[in-house]
């Protein structure tokens, strides 16, 4: 049984520690205001093995509603988004030069997307992913794209529906998803593919037009390097065999000329691995549900002939564009 002073000395040591702690996470907090929120983040090659960064940054004061100023409206003169560029031979060193140019931290942790330039990808991208697990700050469920090009373009974009280029990404490929176009593809799944031998990851590739950002296609990855590139159309035929996605309309038309617009529901999908010669191969069947959205035909599907004319031609048509 401790004696009675060594009871009153461990409960002021208690005291003490709770003070001192909240009183350092008192000091090391800070108001939202002056804070230099990154949302979008764009990393391309650069010579002599170097990046360019750029940064698409907003601040909570130019946000807060107001006067449409530039760059898509906020509050006052501000501008909503600013964005900051340099050349450096880390990331790590790229953020602090960018740091040097500002009079508020920078924070990671609202970063919506991060995109790579082609180029970069090409390059390998274990360096981004290292940093992007080892920060504690930084977001892993921002998405990650590669760029058609360089990433600049993606990061001035002003898209018509959306002020902010970054939220605009974000609901597109939540959209896609949605939609069961292409599966959810953020930072923490791509690095996890990088690091497993099983699994290639995959990136959505996005281009940068008059009327906003688009998406274009899809980059392929062996370990951490892009290797190939799909276009809009392939992207989505690879998601169904490979992950029983991509259901997107597709134009169908009859031995008899019959012409109607199947829309794919459900997948069910069957893989049969085949080794021979020392390589292994596989043969990925697909037993499809969907619905006719539109169709200029008069026959109906009660008809059992036209029934059967349908379905052979579904799977024509999608064994055509899925050789």
């Amino acid at each position: 049984m401790p004696s009675k002073p060594l009871q009153t000395l461990r409960v002021l040591a208690f005291v003490f520690l709770v003070v001192f702690l909240g009183a350092r996470g008192w000091a090391s907090s800070r108001d939202i205001e002056k804070r230099q929120f990154i949302l979008m983040q764009g990393i391309d090659a650069a010579p002599n093995n170097e990046f360019d960064v750029i940064y698409s940054l907003a601040s909570p004061q130019s946000l807060g509603g107001g006067g449409g100023g530039e760059g898509g409206g906020g509050g006052g003169d501000k501008e909503s988004v600013v964005l900051q560029k340099t050349r450096c031979k880390t990331l790590w060193q790229g953020h602090y030069f960018i740091q040097a140019k500002l009079e508020h931290p920078l924070f990671w942790g609202h970063l919506q997307t991060l995109v790579v330039g082609e180029e970069q990808a090409r390059r390998g991208v274990s360096r981004i992913m290292d940093v992007f697990l080892r920060a504690a700050e930084t977001r892993l469920k921002a998405w990650i794209v590669v760029a058609d090009g360089k990433t600049d373009k993606i990061l001035e974009a002003t898209p018509k529906t959306e002020k902010l280029p970054s939220l605009y990404i974000g609901r597109a490929l939540e959209m896609e998803d949605y939609l069961n176009m292409i599966p959810l593809l953020r930072v923490v799944e791509f690095s996890a593919r990088v690091s497993n031998p099983g699994e290639q990851p995959v990136a959505p590739i996005v281009k940068a037009d008059k009327e906003g950002i688009a998406i274009s296609g899809l980059a392929l990855f062996r370990e951490d390097k892009m290797v190939g590139k799909l276009d809009y159309d392939e992207m989505h035929y690879y998601f169904l065999a490979a992950q029983a996605h991509g259901f997107m309309p597709k134009r169908v038309e009859t031995e008899t000329g019959e012409v109607f617009i199947y829309e794919i529901t459900n997948v069910r999908r069957r893989v049969r691995p085949h080794y021979s010669n020392n390589q292994v191969s596989f043969t990925v069947s697909l037993r499809l549900e969907g619905n006719i959205i539109e169709s200029e035909s008069k026959r109906s599907l009660k008809d059992p002939k036209f029934l059967q004319e349908v379905e052979q031609a579904v799977s024509t048509a999608i064994e055509k564009d899925c050789p």
